[in-house]
């Protein structure tokens, strides 16, 4: 079993990222939902070293549909969890945008994969609590979650970046009747 705390172990490493199928495409936000999880992807450290993952880059974009095309009408935060554990968050705010595409670099902390081994990170979204209803539904938004790059150091001290533009996924805000997370 991997440790995410403690100094790197071996020489110099590589990454290996790769996405996962969970969460699937098309994957329902809810109004009000905290840490729906929108991208998947696994990082495997090769066999020379750990690895020290310290930021992903990320872009979010509107990829379809006639609701507003503001990041900040569905979502309030973004986050990167290690496993079941959060290693990094943003505020929407916090976003630069340009031409309708939202990126930020997520500054990550205690993201340790060791030398041989891989672990499993997860984007996830809080969204708002009451998007309006001419923005609900996959007619009116479809947004894809794109992982850009990934910085990490190895046990050397140096500072690599794995790019990996090709880790995409699509999620649709929606009210919570329509995603079937309402209680009664």
């Amino acid at each position: 079993t991997s440790t995410s705390t403690g100094p790197l172990a071996g020489g110099a490493g590589d990454i290996t990222v790769t996405e996962l199928s969970s969460p699937s495409s098309s994957t329902k936000v809810g109004e009000g939902e905290k840490g729906t999880k929108v991208l998947g992807f696994e990082v495997e450290a090769d066999d020379g070293s750990d690895v020290s993952l310290s930021s992903v880059r990320l872009s979010l974009e509107k990829t379809s549909g006639s609701g507003n095309d503001k990041l900040d009408r569905y979502a309030t935060k973004v986050s990167v969890w290690m496993g079941s554990e959060k290693v990094g968050s943003a505020d929407v705010s916090d976003f630069s945008e340009n031409s309708g595409v939202y990126t930020k670099s997520v500054t990550l902390s205690n993201a340790v994969v060791r030398a041989g081994d891989t672990e499993k990170f997860y984007v996830a979204v809080d969204a708002v609590s009451d998007i309006d209803s001419g923005n609900t539904g996959s007619s009116n938004n479809t947004w894809t979650t794109t992982l850009v790059s990934t910085r990490f150091t190895d046990a050397t001290g140096v500072v690599l970046t794995d790019s990996t533009g090709s880790i995409a996924n699509t999620a649709v805000f929606d009210t919570l009747s329509n995603t079937g997370d309402v209680e009664l």
